[in-house]
């Protein structure tokens, strides 16, 4: 084993040059920008996490708004579709039974000029 010096003996070994490790000195710096590169990283998620809490919430409304509203119209239709109802709006505005029925084929319709 090497036998220190007797001049650093008593002597603060952090003020000796040359003794100072500088693995050490470079560890500190690196931990810390690692961790505050891991914080930004955390933050980011977190605000990428809210950003889209919001979106699903804005979705989930749109869809209970678009719900309702197929509901009210698969009521309207039906309601119009309803024999009843059909004889009930032909006499409002005064319609009556047809006296002849004209079918038109999609070939009927090409031929004209």
């Amino acid at each position: 084993m090497r036998e220190m010096p007797r001049d650093l003996v008593g002597r603060d070994i952090a003020r000796v040059p040359g003794l100072q490790s500088f693995r050490g000195q470079r560890l500190l710096p690196a931990t810390l920008i690692g961790l505050l590169l891991g914080a930004l990283l955390l933050v980011t998620l977190r605000i990428d996490l809210i950003r889209v809490r919001y979106d699903l919430a804005a979705a989930l409304r749109e869809e209970r708004v678009l719900e309702e509203e197929r509901q009210q119209l698969t009521a309207q239709l039906r309601a119009l579709s309803d024999p009843q109802q059909l004889v009930k709006r032909a006499a409002e505005f005064e319609l009556g039974r047809p006296e002849r029925i004209l079918e038109l084929s999609a070939a009927s319709l090409e031929t004209r000029p």
